[in-house]
């Protein structure tokens, strides 16, 4: 039975069930039977984790969100939108933090979630609903799943939200280029094949990929698409989009002559022919062409190694000192932990130099 995909770029379908890869990983992450619809775990005891669990994350981005709410002249009213809440942990903790750190800031948040995954969207629902509603003080933060209010004021969010996206999926010749498509019956491992690729996919590989013949890679098409959406979400914005990604000097380095797509389940690589449907699949963002789609569609632009943008934005003011509670391990055990948390999210080796932050900002609301 052929899945119900659509070849938006057209050209040289093999046939007999066969689809692009693109289409092929919509469908394997976000489909009825996808990873994203039956089988999505995160955080310790799931398939990946992400910063979104740390409160010194949610603390950074509140003291962002209190600095873009300055910026923008102290409006009554703010939204923030968060894309791909995940569990709502990032959600929880910045909330608690907001309500911490921002109690003269505006009257009123809006805390606007997008989630294409119902499953996730209720287990986020369950984590912050019902809130009450606070006896003193500001703001007042009220939570919704719906469209965002494009006469507010937004500071938009993305945690690992890019390498989600659907891509497609390329091969560099001496002739050209391939574009790999896939056919896929869930249950059944993945089957492959390889045609040239349509005029208008080879010319954006050209432009994007100058990965040495022999090589693949993976090319997303739909980041101008998101960051011209997003425009439209608010009046005056912020963006901040954190991930794993690769430059395009990079690729042309040769340094991943397989392309960057893997998949993962229970925090192990697994091979994404035979786990399709059942593990996460995702692809390093490629931050030159997300950079220029975000630019193509208004916004202004700067590219932070996650580790200097938390830095910049006071990440070790909410280190916590730990109170002696009288006990001989119980503080050496959080203190560990906290250590541990600061580190990964932002020295080499952790998230600090192999994430990216992307901000962008749109003032012409």
């Amino acid at each position: 039975m052929r899945p119900p995909y659509a070849d938006t770029h057209g050209g040289n379908e093999p046939g007999q069930g066969f689809v692009p890869f693109s289409a092929f990983m919509r469908e394997a992450l976000y489909g009825p039977e996808g990873y994203y619809a039956r089988s999505v775990r995160i955080g310790a005891d799931g398939d990946f984790v992400t910063a979104a669990a740390s409160p010194l994350f949610a603390g950074v981005l509140a003291r962002y969100i209190g600095k873009v709410w300055h910026r923008f002249g102290r409006p009554r009213r703010l939204q923030l939108v968060e894309l791909g809440a995940g569990e709502g942990t990032l959600a929880e903790g910045l909330l608690r933090a907001l309500a911490d750190h921002l109690a003269d800031g505006p009257e009123v948040i809006v805390y606007v979630i997008i989630e294409a995954s119902d499953v996730l969207r209720t287990r986020q629902e369950a984590r912050l609903r019902p809130r009450p509603s606070p006896a003193t003080g500001r703001p007042w933060i009220q939570v919704h799943w719906a469209d965002p209010d494009p006469s507010l004021d937004t500071v938009l969010l993305a945690n690992e939200v890019l390498d989600a996206l659907p891509v497609e999926r390329v091969r560099r010749t001496a002739d050209g280029w391939e574009r790999m498509w896939v056919r896929w019956e869930r249950g059944m491992p993945v089957e492959i094949a390889w045609r040239p690729a349509p005029p208008d996919l080879a010319e954006r590989a050209d432009v994007w990929l100058d990965i040495p013949p022999g090589t693949e890679a993976e090319l997303c098409l739909e980041y101008e698409p998101l960051m011209l959406r997003c425009t439209r979400f608010g009046r005056r914005m912020a963006a901040l989009w954190f991930d794993y990604g690769i430059t395009r000097d990079e690729w042309q380095a040769g340094i991943r002559p397989r392309g960057t797509l893997r998949a993962y389940q229970r925090h192990a690589w697994v091979d994404w022919r035979r786990e399709a449907g059942r593990c996460d699949i995702t692809a390093d963002v490629h931050w030159d062409l997300a950079m220029w789609a975000a630019e193509q569609a208004g916004w202004q632009v700067r590219l932070w190694q996650q580790g200097e943008f938390l830095l910049a934005h006071g990440i070790l003011d909410f280190v916590q000192p730990l109170a002696d509670d009288g006990s001989e391990w119980r503080p050496a055990l959080a203190r560990y932990r906290q250590t541990a948390a600061l580190k990964q999210l932002i020295l080499p080796g952790g998230m600090g130099e192999r994430f990216s932050c992307l901000e962008c900002w749109r003032a012409d609301g």
